[in-house]
């Protein structure tokens, strides 16, 4: 039962901020940063902060995090198809001569080609005009940003279908290096060109990635970046988020981005020290021997006619100079409460000890309020001396020190330390 109740008044002391939990929201569409609901500039000590970015494409930005770099692995691949050009080859309806075009080239052909060059032709010209078109599909700017991204309706390409393509391609491609009329020699060289330049691309390898790119866009639920949750701490604590491309050789609509939230910690409990003036009603005590006069009637004289021991001066207080050690609870930013020790050096030159309650004013700067009892050892007379004792001659009497308890205040300023 003992332990049960430990942990109870544990969670219950501890709980409020060991749960607590603040997240901040910047939408990268929209470019805006969002504070968790009720939050007005202020987080206490140890209270746990984090950073979410939404509407953002995972697979294409990556995000730091205060220099933690976190980053996810799937590689953007190089969809360019530069220097890859359609082979066309038409009839003229007039004279039935046969047009094949290549990179902008006009070659007329006279004589009768054998089927396997037009098979070759049409082929080859499919091929390159539905790889342009499909690298044209992901170039599209708007698939930053997942909630508007088209690459979600793309469909993948059959790699069976694209295989038994590029075999027959190939096939036919033997079968024009292996025509033996020098007529079409300009044209077997022209096609050699082309198909050099094909198979440079691969294009196997590049619809295998780019099926996995879509594949990858379409099943993805990372739509956003969540941050580690850092505890707050100091008297002001920030998150800095530095977003960029992963690919930077890559065209962008946008630069770097460094969405940064920044607060103000209210510290729990502090320790701190300050300096400063400080009252205490410990003076030293100073003894005389005060004469007692008689005026002689007949000359108007006066005389003594006894001593008294008394005390010298009505003053029960005394200033000096002091150094404090503060435990402060703050419930708010700007104040706080607690206990404190100090040392002082007051105007009769003794050492005193201090020990009181305190009101801290402020934030980084403080000014500090204390109060209590204060120690210190006071000049007293030593026994057998009674103060108003009255005796003809002069006493001669001692005194010692002692430890008495009084009272103190003081007004001192944060060394912010």
């Amino acid at each position: 039962m003992k332990t049960v109740c430990t942990i109870f008044f544990v969670l219950l002391f501890f709980g409020g901020n060991l749960f607590a939990q603040k997240e901040f929201t910047y939408d990268f569409k929209e470019k805006k940063m969002k504070a968790p609901e009720g939050f007005d500039g202020y987080v206490k000590e140890g209270e746990l902060i984090s950073l979410k970015v939404t509407n953002i494409n995972m697979l294409l930005m990556k995000v730091d995090l205060e220099k933690n770099a976190v980053t996810y692995n799937t590689k953007v691949p190089d969809f360019s198809l530069s220097g890859l050009s359609a082979l066309t080859l038409f009839s003229s309806v007039t004279n039935g001569e046969k047009f094949f075009v290549a990179n902008d080239k006009v070659h007329v052909f006279k004589q009768e080609l054998p089927d396997y060059y037009e098979q070759f032709f049409n082929l080859y010209d499919q091929l390159v005009t539905d790889a342009k078109k499909s690298a044209s599909e992901l170039n599209i700017q708007n698939q930053w940003y997942p909630d508007s991204n088209p690459l979600k309706s793309l469909t993948p390409m059959d790699i069976t279908n694209l295989t038994n393509d590029l075999k027959n391609l190939n096939k036919l491609y033997f079968q024009i290096i292996l025509d033996p009329d020098p007529a079409n020699k300009p044209l077997k060289e022209e096609v050699k060109a082309q198909k050099l330049k094909l198979d440079e691309i691969d294009l196997l390898d590049w619809y295998t990635k780019r099926n996995v790119y879509i594949d990858n866009i379409q099943k993805s639920t990372i739509h956003f970046y969540q941050s580690q949750p850092k505890k707050a701490s100091g008297d002001e604590f920030s998150l800095s988020l530095i977003i960029s491309p992963k690919d930077t050789s890559k065209s962008y609509p946008f630069g770097v981005e460094t969405p940064v939230v920044s607060m103000k910690v209210i510290r729990r409990h502090r320790v701190t020290f300050s300096t400063g003036l400080f009252g205490s009603s410990l003076s030293n005590e100073k003894f005389i021997n005060k004469p007692n006069y008689v005026t002689d009637i007949n000359t108007q004289v006066d005389t003594v006619a006894s001593y008294t021991l008394s005390k010298e001066g009505t003053d029960n207080y005394t200033v000096g100079l002091a150094a404090f050690m503060h435990y402060t609870w703050h419930y708010e930013y700007n104040y706080g409460t607690g206990f404190s020790i100090g040392v002082g050096y007051d105007l009769d030159k003794n050492v005193q000890y201090l020990l009181g309650g305190t009101l801290v004013l402020g934030a980084k700067n403080r000014v500090i309020f204390s109060g209590g009892l204060s120690f210190a050892q006071k000049e007293q007379l030593s026994s057998g001396f009674k103060l108003e004792t009255t005796s003809n001659a002069p006493i001669d009497f001692k005194t010692v020190k002692k430890i008495e308890t009084g009272a103190f205040i003081s007004f001192s300023y944060n060394l912010n330390l």
